[in-house]
């Protein structure tokens, strides 16, 4: 039967309920101090990270984050940002191109495309405008998330470069060709427009604007201003993959539509786009508005007529000052200087014929913008070592560079330091006034398998740059964000991946569809339709 406790072991028993209950309250105030602990670690973590120094991924070399940084192969695509694991050269040597992918609706291409025009006409032709416009849809929603906006901001970014294509404002060349260009509402629709100049050859897929505006919006959110660079028109405004038309020859320059009105120039298209452009900013309000730090109209513009054999140029310095001197009228008679928004005006000197690029351009340049103008109004060159070579290139290979990947950190920072410097020094002595370098990277050589991939040395070079710049008052510009479908160039070009904030490969495949058996077309061809004239 049941036996009441005696007294000595009910007091036994009250001491260990007692202790119990001590336990408890011990483990939770342990659970406590450990919430609040790893809070305030959480929170000292978020503020360093918003702090002025940020460390390289695996390196601890502290870089300074640059004022801006550019998304290229966004919303206007280059053919290396999706070329996969056998991705080479910066600037692409084959005419062929390096595209293999647009994830992630087409992780496979059936042959390599070399710009975004003569890729949109390859998919039109093979699956029409309702696929091609899908996967357009889906890489321009995939590619810059919205965690991508805050991590810009949480590394002290404070500008974002957008690089844009022309047809962003596609319904400006309405009165050129009104069933063509006029026939979607731009703030909504993406449709499929074909190149004014090579309409059988190269295409593109508007970008509805109401969308554009709401990563304005959602970047505003996070501290982010932004400047809309305008970097490819019609016909090509300049030579490279980036032009859209690539590897056709630029035409903006000296033709005119083969769309509906054949009389207008090319370079009038330009300038309805441009004001296209700077509409669509005065009409913005609210958040959308304050997000927009500046615009520039053209970027590099005719890039290589300057220097690369062309017989004729393709472009002479005169064109190119005159068309930009009316670009820039358009936006100085806007509301947008008065209102806070920098007219960022880029030149590059291989436009121009050797040695004449700043007595000639910076002349013009205080020729044009008066002095009062000059508190929002910026001279914007780029600058990047890995063309540099033998005089400041660094590499794996000792033949035709500075100084090779494996040398001591330091050594290699005083040449990299060398470098920027002569640059700084030159640009600050020739040019007064607001100066922005909106492209600089971390790429020691145009050739991404011989150059340096140690994150030390790719954190070391952003760090001096960013401060060489700094001290000279160029605003910095790191160009890229992020480029997931190259790996091979995302140490030298990718600030998401020095910053560590890309710690997992895409989860998107990127290469041929058939690699082991497709041959290389000729290189005197381009384009899904058959053979096109690379000269004009």
């Amino acid at each position: 039967g049941f036996s009441p406790p005696q007294p000595a072991l009910s007091a036994s028993m009250a001491i260990l309920t007692s202790l119990r209950s001590m336990a408890s309250l011990a483990a939770s105030l342990l659970l406590l101090l450990a919430c609040i602990a790893l809070t305030e670690a959480a929170e000292a973590g978020e503020a360093a990270l918003r702090g002025k120094q940020f460390s390289s991924a695996g390196s601890g070399l502290p870089f300074r984050p640059p004022t801006g940084v550019c998304i290229g192969g966004w919303l206007n695509l280059e053919d290396w940002f999706f070329s996969g694991p056998e991705g080479r050269n910066v600037m692409s040597l084959n005419k062929a191109g390096q595209g293999v992918c647009l994830p992630p609706l087409l992780p496979h291409a059936d042959e390599p495309w070399p710009s975004e025009g003569i890729l949109v006409q390859r998919l039109l032709e093979k699956h029409g405008a309702k696929q091609t416009i899908q996967i357009f849809e889906a890489h321009r929603h995939s590619f810059v998330e919205d965690s991508d906006l805050r991590k810009m901001g949480e590394l002290g970014v404070r500008i974002v470069r957008v690089p844009l294509n022309w047809v962003a404002f596609a319904h400006a060349l309405t009165p050129i060709a009104p069933s063509v260009y006029g026939a979607h509402n731009p703030a909504k629709d993406s449709v499929v427009v074909p190149d004014p100049f090579y309409a059988k050859t190269s295409s593109f897929v508007t970008i509805p604007l109401d969308w554009l505006k709401g990563v304005l919006i959602r970047g505003n959110s996070y501290g982010l201003k932004f400047l809309l660079d305008m970097h490819a028109f019609p016909g090509g405004s300049s030579h490279g993959t980036f032009n859209g038309i690539w590897p056709q020859a630029p035409v903006f320059w000296n033709s005119s539509s083969r769309v509906g009105n054949t009389s207008v120039s090319l370079q009038t298209a330009g300038l309805m786009i441009v004001q296209a452009l700077v509409d669509w900013v005065e009409g913005l309000t609210g958040p959308a508005r304050h997000a927009v730090g500046g615009i520039t109209v053209m970027n590099e513009p005719a890039h290589m007529a300057g220097i690369n054999g062309w017989n004729p140029p393709f472009a002479r310095p005169q064109q190119v000052l005159r068309w930009l001197g009316n670009a820039t009228d358009i936006v100085m008679r806007s509301s947008l200087p008065s209102s806070g928004v920098k007219f960022y005006m880029n030149l590059i000197d291989t436009a121009f014929p050797s040695g004449t690029f700043w007595n000639t351009a910076v002349p013009w340049w205080n020729d044009l913008i008066a002095e009062n103008a000059r508190p929002y109004t910026v001279f914007d060159v780029h600058w990047y070592t890995a063309w540099a070579g033998a005089g400041g290139a660094i590499g794996q290979v000792p033949e035709g560079v500075r100084a090779t990947c494996d040398q001591p950190i330091e050594e290699l920072r005083k040449i990299l330091r060398e470098q920027v410097r002569g640059y700084a020094e030159y640009f600050a002595s020739k040019v007064d006034g607001l100066k922005a370098c909106s492209e600089f990277s971390a790429g020691t050589n145009q050739d991404t398998v011989l150059a340096c991939n140690d994150l030390d040395v790719t954190g070391a070079f952003i760090d001096e740059q960013v401060k060489v710049m700094s001290n000279y008052s160029i605003e910095p510009f790191f160009w890229t964000w992020k480029m997931p479908y190259g790996p091979a160039f995302q140490r030298g070009w990718s600030l998401k991946v020095n910053a560590g904030m890309q710690p997992l490969p895409s989860p998107y495949p990127c290469s041929l569809a058939r690699a082991s058996t497709w041959q290389r077309r000729d290189t005197s061809t381009a384009g899904g339709t058959g053979s096109v004239e690379l000269v004009i």
